[in-house]
């Protein structure tokens, strides 16, 4: 036995019997856990507290307590610990029923925390940040173990997840889950996991996958007679549409989604879909129009704390006064929609920011940091796995085209490249250091990167 193991062992048989059970259940988590999750997962039929047991484990180095999240303690055990502690969980007989426990612990606290789309979102996604081994945990276990409901509903409700870590990861475990025989009955559990992999096949261009998703799922909740389920699926099959340039069935998709979410009592997502209805506006040239309803949109979700949604409203008012001249207030809005975006560390959204700030530059005739921007975006973009759908942004303007005409494709690729060189503190930093939009373009243009 390697050595390490050896003083595992020697602290591990100086514990009572009651602490080596905690010892060994404590192995179901990944990467740490809070006392509420080891007393909701470990304490069922434990003699001793987990209050109790944990000081013991930290008194003999069996355990260390970290950092705080929001003064809330987090305990972790190092590697060669775990291992041992997994073995001692898997010679017993409880190691199926801790796995549930974890699972639906994890189910749970992802549910509890409101994430999927419209919904507020900042404390609980930094809750799931800190929880991401244990969520990527009780996945493996639910596809182990085939419980698809507890996996589906699990990856359907960390929406916001997903865009913070890999859209790809998202996709993987939702096509895996979505698959499984249970997972085909035309349950609420179905549509919203259809939903969450449309709206991410969406960010990731895939149009026809979207679709079938989003179509399904909207079906599902006019079936069942669910408003909030319509109201979601119409959420990202909405746009979808409008890319194609069907306004007219965009407005009937975001009137029918905005009826569904009144019907639902659901002030925030009613909110989003005005806000819709005012993105029609905009892309059908009455971006005067779309103003004043976008400010109340924003005002309703800022006081609900849906800070996703606010950056994003934010963005299509910052496109709207940058479309009726308003230069200044534009580059205000989108500054407060990226400052949101980086620290909901939703790269994402940040990329969708970043994008805007090149209609601001081309507009400008600023086309060499246009080109940069573009770069800085394209790099977010294939980091995130996915962005802002090309069709709608082509829609706003060609600022690369108008780039390439100015200053010449050669010039352009240099510039394109720089920005795409820069990692995301980089391409931020580029965009808020540009704080004074009366400077000198040449200067400007002439900087180092």
């Amino acid at each position: 036995m390697a050595p390490k193991l050896m003083g595992t062992q020697w602290s591990y048989d100086l514990l009572h019997p009651e602490e080596q059970q905690l010892f060994a259940r404590l192995a179901a988590f990944s990467g740490g856990w809070t006392l509420d999750a080891a007393d909701a997962v470990c304490a069922p039929g434990l003699k001793t507290s987990v209050l109790d047991g944990l000081g013991s484990l930290v008194d003999h180095s069996l355990v260390r307590r970290d950092g705080d999240l929001a003064d809330e303690a987090r305990f972790r055990m190092l590697e060669t610990i775990h291992e041992y502690a997994a073995e001692r969980l898997a010679a017993s007989e409880e190691r199926d029923e801790l796995r549930r426990r974890h699972a639906d612990y994890y189910r749970t606290l992802a549910e509890d925390s409101g994430l999927l789309p419209g919904e507020p979102d900042a404390a609980p996604v930094r809750r799931l940040e800190a929880e991401r081994d244990n969520v990527r945990a009780a996945l493996a276990w639910a596809e182990e173990a085939g419980e698809a409901e507890i996996g589906l509903r699990t990856a359907a409700a960390v929406w916001t997840f997903w865009p913070r870590r890999d859209l790809a990861e998202g996709r993987s475990w939702l096509q895996r889950l979505l698959a499984f025989p249970s997972a085909q009955r035309r349950d609420p559990v179905r549509a919203r996991a259809l939903t969450t992999l449309g709206a991410i096949e969406l960010w990731r261009n895939d149009y026809e996958v979207s679709r079938a998703c989003l179509e399904e799922a909207a079906a599902i909740g006019r079936e069942l007679g669910d408003p909030w389920l319509v109201a979601h699926a119409i959420s990202s099959l909405e746009p979808m549409v409008r890319a194609t340039g069907d306004f007219a069935r965009a407005e009937l998709l975001a009137r029918e989604a905005l009826a569904a979410a009144e019907a639902a009592e659901d002030r925030v997502l009613s909110a989003e879909f005005r806000g819709r209805l005012a993105l029609i506006d905009i892309f059908s040239g009455r971006p005067q129009e779309a103003i004043e309803p976008l400010r109340d949109a924003i005002a309703v979700q800022r006081e609900a704390g849906a800070t996703s949604q606010v950056a994003l409203l934010l963005a299509s008012l910052g496109t709207a006064e940058r479309m009726v001249g308003e230069l200044a207030a534009s580059r205000r809005v989108y500054r407060e929609a990226l400052a949101i975006s980086v620290d909901l560390g939703n790269m994402v959204l940040v990329g969708t920011m970043i994008v805007g700030y090149t209609f601001l530059a081309s507009g400008q005739g600023r086309h060499e940091r246009a080109a940069r921007l573009l770069g800085a975006a394209a790099r977010i973009r294939r980091d995130a796995g996915g962005g802002p759908l090309p069709e709608l942004l082509r829609r706003l303007g060609d600022p690369e085209g108008d780039a390439r005409r100015a200053i010449g494709d050669e010039a352009f690729e240099r510039a394109r490249a720089e920005g795409e060189a820069m990692a995301i503190e980089q391409a931020v930093s580029y965009v808020l250091a540009d704080s004074d939009p009366r400077a000198n373009d040449a200067a400007q243009e002439g900087s180092n990167v």
